[in-house]
């Protein structure tokens, strides 16, 4: 299945990104199950991760500039996990977009977690291949802020259990 111009443009506009390879857009959405022997979005999903997770440390230190590497890990590892990357992907509608095969259409395939998940992933790798780094970093960045805002009392909050922990 190939991309049609309305689908990509719908993809780019959610995304707020113009793939000047649209080719990498579309391995991006192309699940194990729709070409087995061939092509599929597992490498994307690689260095997605690796992107997210380095977009994401980034991010934290940024805005957390005193927390220490077991806070900041703490928080990257709430933020960056299957649940919350099927989410992010859900908000894009990406399931909708997702080249999945026959099997994983019937068995309710685009609206898993686990897909969804690596499709996110897939698809910041795409950018990261189109673009570099700092494209990348931006989507993540405005995927992610209410998500990084609800974490600002982290280092209280740290203060507080070790505080409670040690008078108990």
């Amino acid at each position: 299945m190939r991309l049609t111009p309305e689908a990509r443009a719908a993809i780019e506009r959610a995304l707020d990104y113009r793939f000047a390879r649209p080719e990498r857009l579309e391995l991006a959405l192309t699940h194990r199950s729709s070409n087995p022997d061939g092509i599929n979005n597992e490498t994307l999903e690689f260095l997605g991760d690796a992107v997210l997770a380095l977009a994401m440390s980034d991010l934290l230190m940024a805005r957390f500039p005193a927390a220490r590497e077991g806070e900041l890990s703490k928080i990257r590892a709430a933020l960056v996990n299957a649940e919350v990357l099927a989410r992010k992907a859900r908000e894009l509608d990406l399931g909708r977009w997702l080249q999945v095969g026959k099997g994983e259409e019937r068995s309710g395939g685009r609206d898993k977690g686990s897909i969804l998940a690596a499709g996110y992933e897939a698809l910041l790798g795409a950018v990261y291949l189109d673009s570099g780094f700092e494209p990348t970093r931006g989507i993540v960045a405005g995927h992610f802020a209410a998500d990084v805002t609800a974490h600002a009392t982290v280092g209280f909050q740290a203060h507080k259990t070790r505080l409670q922990e040690l008078t108990q």
